[in-house]
């Protein structure tokens, strides 16, 4: 069916597909469409059969038929000719098989262990790529003896994925030594007050070969966490009411909950990305025995994790919120995790403006006649600088002139200061007490 759209590659910018009348139908296809299946999920039965048809008859105009019909209610598929419903009760899309009558969802794997086999670096998995790197090995070495067993162990344990079932809501998991990332689990309360956790999607990265601490470690656990939740959030046809986000570290949570500019750039930048997808009030501590995202950290058989309930269902007091950790970090810290929360802070510049009263040197105040005062001022400056040194002098237009240098460059008097007040009272009596003109004359020839 292909083949019937494919365009010259010339015409391909001015050939496009519109669904105007259709926009929800083509929001599903955008959303739930995966290269040729489409997996999507309903309130009831009738908002099911009013999507599959307004799907039909939106892809019946690009000339695609939908075909294989398969769902776990049998009065939709009632709704639909024979030829298109699915026969088969286990279908597959992407990797993944649904039973519809046991509304169930599994994983198949084809992997059989071949004693006879040397396995090489192309067929390991990503668990064990990191440290075949570090050994040098190339793609086509056969492996060491040591991590062939861990490799087979791996195969035999995988077979168990058959045996895992999970009711109704899709997860996703993958587990390591060396991993980190997290599990959004949602929980839905009905009329009657009784309510249902399930695990609907988990994400785990392998950590880096650059050594990176523990602390730092758990903040992008966090990050990964807050991307889980927002990509919920975002995709499934439900109304959030209340987003918790926990985290079994303090350390964590104190970057997390104090503004992102405190700390140095790594902190920083993820504390930020936090920021814009989940509120910081939103997150709260809980043990590390209650949470489910350390089976991702510290790793687990498949035949455990098929029983695990913490990991499928999340702790038990999560029903209750009476009964969730009533502190949301712990007030006892300690002295390691004071150090660690310091040497993540950005330095902080504090620059302060302070006014210093500096004590005078002489007392002016105590003379009364300027030619004592100037007497006594020069023999103790004597040894000291010389008279002229420290004077504030006028300049301008005046220097061009040929009048004496004390009046090319008078002397700044500062205002309302008591030295000032004994000049003039000086300059006063050179003038034998004229007047005020003669005073301010005699001034302006030094001053």
């Amino acid at each position: 069916m292909f083949l019937q759209i494919r365009l010259d590659p010339e015409d391909k910018d001015v050939s496009r597909f519109f669904w105007r009348s259709m926009k929800e139908g083509a929001e599903n296809v955008k959303r739930n469409m995966y290269f040729d299946d489409i997996v999507l999920s309903c309130e009831n039965e009738e908002d099911a059969i009013c999507r599959i048809k307004e799907l039909r008859k939106l892809m019946e105009i690009g000339g695609f038929d939908l075909m294989k019909w398969s769902s776990n209610i049998p009065t939709i598929m009632n709704e639909l000719p024979s030829e298109k419903i699915e026969e088969h009760k286990q279908v597959t899309t992407l990797g993944m098989s649904s039973n519809c009558e046991k509304d169930e969802l599994s994983y198949n794997t084809s992997m059989e262990i071949d004693g006879k086999k040397e396995y090489t670096k192309r067929e390991v998995a990503k668990t064990l790529i990191q440290e075949l790197w570090q050994r040098g090995l190339h793609w086509e070495d056969p492996l060491p003896d040591d991590l062939k067993t861990t490799w087979t162990r791996w195969i035999t344990e995988w077979k168990e994925i058959r045996n895992v079932r999970t009711p109704q809501l899709h997860g996703f998991s993958d587990a390591s030594e060396r991993a980190y990332g997290g599990a959004v689990y949602i929980k839905m309360i009905d009329a009657e007050g009784k309510g249902a956790i399930k695990l609907i999607v988990a994400k785990s990265k392998i950590t880096p070969l650059k050594s990176v601490t523990l602390p730092r470690l758990k903040l992008v656990a966090a990050l990964v966490t807050a991307k889980l939740i927002s990509h919920v959030k975002r995709v499934i046809d439900l109304n959030i009411d209340r987003v918790c986000c926990w985290s079994d570290s303090q350390i964590t949570l104190c970057w997390i909950r104090n503004v992102a500019r405190t700390w140095k750039p790594f902190v920083k930048n993820r504390v930020e990305s936090i920021h814009e997808l989940v509120k910081p009030e939103d997150w709260r501590y809980c043990p590390t025995k209650d949470n489910p995202a350390d089976v991702i950290t510290r790793g687990t058989t498949l035949k455990k994790l098929k029983d695990n309930n913490l990991w499928w269902n999340g702790p038990k007091w999560l029903h209750n919120e009476n009964q969730w950790p009533k502190e949301r970090l712990q007030r006892t810290v300690t002295k390691k995790i004071e150090n660690i929360i310091e040497e993540e802070q950005r330095p902080t510049l504090v620059m302060l403006n302070v006014n210093v009263t500096i004590p005078p040197i002489f007392e002016f105040e105590r003379f009364g006649n300027f030619k004592k005062m100037l007497r006594l001022t020069a023999y103790c400056k004597r040894f000291v600088s010389n008279y002229e040194n420290g004077l504030l002098r006028v300049g301008g237009r005046l220097r061009l002139s040929d009048l004496d240098y004390e009046m090319k460059y008078p002397i700044i008097l500062p205002k309302k200061h008591h030295i000032v007040n004994l000049i003039i009272g000086r300059a006063h009596s050179n003038t034998l007490h004229a007047g005020n003109n003669q005073t301010l004359m005699t001034l302006r020839q030094n001053f």
